[in-house]
């Protein structure tokens, strides 16, 4: 599944603001996997993939 930027946007925010990241995964009904998934990210707003990271095999 796809989420939009403002999504991900307003779930920043809630953070950013205090919340918790379980608190924003039940409130915005996004994974709390995904949430860390977008935070550890370089560009998070910008990400093409929500899913996991994806492994180059050689």
């Amino acid at each position: 599944m796809r989420y939009s930027i403002d999504g991900r946007k307003r779930v920043f925010d809630f953070i950013d603001a205090g919340g918790s990241k379980a608190e924003a995964s039940r409130r915005f009904q996004v994974s709390r996997t995904i949430i860390y998934h977008w935070l550890a990210a370089p560009d998070p707003i910008d990400l093409r993939e929500t899913g996991s990271p994806k492994t180059e095999t050689p």
